[in-house]
């Protein structure tokens, strides 16, 4: 099969803002079915729900990379962010987001959500909590999520159930 270019880039027209607003993460193993347009995906066994994140402002943003490993082509989906807050439910959850195998879907600043993790998931590559060292360092706890994949991320238009 040949891979051939069939679509464009437009160049875009007004302001643009960088970063996500939210993000929702939920366990791999436990999506059953995520449609948006014509893309469907099913795995798992049962409904997902849905975790929603607020990440500190200026501090979460998510990658699709291409990924070149001599002949082999993937994809990196990666997210980050951070949440400045250290109470025992935060660690809990630090924990718990360093074992687990997730699929996100973020909103990022312009308004689109997007899927990332969707074939294998995601797992912690960093889950860290800092102190700072100064008054005014940010001071919290900052999750990077990321994992291989065989497709692009894509926008999502349908429904969240937390």
């Amino acid at each position: 099969m040949a891979c051939l270019l069939n679509s464009k880039i437009s160049k875009s027209c007004g302001y643009l803002v960088g970063g996500i607003s939210e993000l929702y993460l939920t366990n791999w193993e436990e999506v059953a079915t995520l449609t948006s347009g014509t893309t469907t995906w099913t795995t798992g066994a049962t409904q997902a729900k849905w975790f929603k994140f607020v990440p500190e402002k200026n501090s979460g943003s998510y990658i699709d990379e291409l990924v070149v490993n001599n002949s082999m082509k993937s994809r990196n989906h990666s997210v980050s962010f951070r949440v400045n807050k250290k109470d025992q439910n935060a660690l809990d959850s630090m924990d718990e987001l360093s074992l687990a195998t997730l699929v996100a879907i973020v909103k990022d600043r312009t308004g689109n959500y997007v899927v990332l993790g969707k074939i294998n998931g995601m797992e912690a590559t960093v889950a860290s909590a800092n102190s700072g060292a100064n008054e005014t360092d940010e001071a919290g706890i900052l999750i990077t999520l990321a994992g291989l994949q065989t497709e692009s991320a894509f926008i999502y238009s349908g429904t969240i159930v937390e």
